[in-house]
């Protein structure tokens, strides 16, 4: 019809509309051949009107690329291989081509052609699941299950919803001798093959915060002074210190008239000098303080000091008010140099302020006030280091006063310098600290951070004062990796630093169970600067974690080349080669593995008869399991025992650890249906009454 409708005038049009007109009667016969008992006959029919197409437009790729689907369905595979590669040639950028390639060398035994082949479709079109699902077949026919199983995953990553991928991983499980997961594979796929969706609801996270407990206030003790006391003079202290307030002529007064009696009364002049430090004369607070400082070596401590009031005091009364005076008065030495700082402070005296407290902290080394006072002081002065110095070492002797106060000054500075590469990297460093070394201060966060997903939201929602101790920050995990990334992405110049920044983004993602972001980050820090263990162990952990097996089988192998993988490491090798169809290096290493164990392992007597397996050494592999204790009860090993007698053809053997298996457990009715060792037996009588319905 639309040839009809541009007619003879317009031949380049006309000679299009044919060759698409050839192309699609081709395509359809090639479709209704898939459902015919005619296939044979309708695969030739699209094989002339493809090559009619061809005649025409001798370049078409697409005319090309069916040609070799069709010499394919007809068994002639150098044709096909030809038409392909022409097809990739005139449409290089082109993926279907490539990936039919790979299907074509699949079929013909020809793996490595195949994975390189399905490598370039991937590399034009990374987003194909069936690119992934064709290389992860090509690796399964190689007999490499471990890669099989990466890109499987890597397929279900990019289409969740096919159901082929699961299937196979279903296989894979069971090759494994991990039924339980290949239950829940299998299951998966029956869900995606019949069209039903499981339904994975959000449940929300509450979050319940119990307050810091109060902090109960002291009080004075009320303590009765009786009339026969009025001349003691304890009293005539008392009396002076609160008529401070109210009457501070009657108070210099009885202060001067101690000093009169008594030049070297430390109480007297200590508090003298903090009267006139509290109404601003401080010329004379200064001499007058400087006094009391000059008297206390003379006292000894303070202990001893109020033992001699007491000893001179009255009444019962008077001893039971200096017990509370003691308490709740500062007279210490500490509390005179502590008064003297701030008098320098007010006075603007900075060095001699800085020396005075650094005195106080001296006397008294567990003491916060002097510390904490200082750091203001050197933050109104722009002494940011200096003040930071201080907090560190508030830090050490008190982490949860000192986080919360460092953690402030960070946050602060950083708000104050947002480009200054020394503050983010310092901010970042105490968080990293913190997260590492406390990471259950902050399970709650992270739980909140982990379900709601949305940081913003989340720190809004907990907008709230500062508890004792707490840090001004709210999802600190989230801080860390803000300011190392950008870090990275601004400062990262020396290439050891950005690694060991890398590394500790890595540990955080780690922590927060996000294994492809951890990663990424090892990854990362091992290309920055390669040869570190830790790095490199890390970064197997969680590429094998994230199925990326190939990256985590060469870390692993890497490390052991060097000597530096642990024996838990090495299982997991071992393991992976078993996986890789290396069934002799696996033996090999664990061997090795023997060698240096105290005692033997289950896991290597397990890793042997699956290694032994994969090798077709069915009885050496049944042996090695009938030796591993409480076999009998375990209906995994049992299971095992049963299939690799089947593949060994041991029909009775393998019925019998079957019956037991399945008293004992509830998963082994659709793996059993599913797995192929029992191919041979499908028919036995014994195998059916076990698979019945009479269970």
């Amino acid at each position: 019809m639309a040839r009809k409708m541009v007619g003879v005038e317009n031949p380049a049009m006309n000679s299009i509309l044919e060759v698409k007109q050839y192309y699609f009667s081709g395509l359809l016969a090639r479709l209704k051949s898939y459902t015919s008992t005619k296939a044979a006959a309708l695969q030739t029919e699209a094989l002339n009107w493809q090559q009619k197409a061809l005649a025409i437009e001798k370049f078409g790729a697409y005319i090309y690329n069916e040609l070799g689907i069709l010499y394919q369905l007809k068994k002639n595979m150098t044709a096909a291989e030809s038409s392909f590669r022409k097809a990739t040639e005139l449409t290089p950028l082109w993926q279907i081509p490539w990936a039919n390639l790979s299907i074509l060398y699949a079929i013909t035994g020809r793996l490595d052609e195949g994975i390189k082949a399905v490598d370039s479709a991937i590399t034009r079109n990374p987003g194909s699941s069936i690119n992934f699902v064709n290389k992860a077949f090509l690796f399964e026919k190689k007999k490499d299950l471990l890669s099989a199983e990466e890109f499987y995953q890597e397929a279900l990553h990019i289409n969740p919803e096919y159901f082929f991928p699961y299937e196979r991983l279903g296989q894979l499980m069971i090759s494994k001798g991990e039924f339980m997961r290949a239950d829940s594979f299998f299951t998966a796929s029956e869900y995606r093959r019949k069209g039903i969706m499981e339904d994975f609801s959000k449940h929300p996270v509450s979050a319940m915060f119990t307050p810091d407990a109060p902090i109960e206030n002291l009080t004075r003790a009320d303590c009765k002074l009786t009339g026969t006391d009025s001349l003691d003079h304890t009293v005539r202290l008392v009396t002076a210190i609160y008529a401070a307030e109210s009457n501070p002529e009657k108070a210099t007064a009885i202060f001067n008239d101690m000093l009169r009696e008594n030049p070297n009364d430390l109480l007297a002049w200590h508090f003298l000098g903090e009267f006139y430090f509290n109404n601003n004369s401080l010329d004379a607070a200064e001499s007058i303080l400087l006094k009391a400082a000059s008297l206390y070596p003379a006292f000894g401590s303070i202990d001893l000091y109020k033992d001699s009031l007491n000893t001179h005091a009255k009444t019962d009364g008077i001893r039971c008010y200096v017990k509370n005076f003691i308490k709740f008065q500062k007279f210490s030495a500490f509390d005179n140099k502590l008064m003297l700082a701030r008098l320098y402070a007010k006075w603007n005296q900075p060095e001699k302020m800085e020396k005075a407290y650094r005195q106080c902290m001296e006397l008294d080394p567990k003491s916060e006030i002097a510390l904490t006072e200082l750091c203001d002081q050197f933050s109104l002065s722009g002494r940011y280091r200096e003040e930071e110095d201080l907090l560190k070492n508030l830090y050490r002797m008190n982490r949860s006063a000192g986080r919360s106060r460092l953690g402030r000054f960070y946050s602060e500075i950083n708000e104050k310098y947002p480009g200054n590469e020394e503050w983010q990297f310092a901010y970042a460093g105490f968080l990293y600290n913190e997260l590492i070394t406390h990471p259950e201060s902050y399970s709650l966060q992270f739980k909140i951070i982990n379900n709601l997903g949305d940081v913003e939201a989340m720190e809004n929602s907990l907008n709230r004062p500062l508890g004792e101790g707490e840090l001004m920050i709210v999802s600190p995990r989230s801080n860390v990796i803000r300011l190392y990334s950008n870090w990275l992405a601004n400062f990262g110049l020396d290439p050891g630093i950005s690694s060991e920044v890398a590394n500790r983004i890595g540990n955080i993602f780690l922590q927060m169970r996000q294994t492809d972001s951890a990663g990424y980050y090892f990854n990362l820090a091992n290309s920055l600067s390669a040869g570190n263990a830790g790095v490199m162990y890390k970064l197997a952990g969680t590429q094998g974690a994230a199925f990326k097996f190939t990256i985590a089988y060469n870390s692993l192998e890497s490390l052991f080349r060097k000597e530096q993988l642990s024996f838990d490491g090495q299982l997991v090798l071992a393991a992976y080669r078993m996986r890789k169809g290396n069934t002799a290096g696996c033996d090999s290493l664990l061997d090795h593995i023997s060698n240096f164990s105290i005692s033997p392992d289950q896991k290597i007597n397990l890793l042997r008869a699956a290694n032994a397996a994969a090798a077709g050494q069915y009885g050496k592999a049944i042996d090695l399991l009938k030796k591993i204790p409480g076999v009998n009860s375990d209906a995994y090993l049992l299971y095992q025992i049963a299939r690799y007698s089947a593949l060994n053809k041991q029909t009775e053997p393998a019925l019998q650890y079957l019956a037991k298996v399945k008293s004992i457990h509830t998963w082994w009715k659709q793996v059993l249906e599913k797995d192929p060792a029992w191919d041979n037996l499908r028919t036995n009588p014994g195998y059916k009454k076990w698979l019945g319905d009479d269970d």
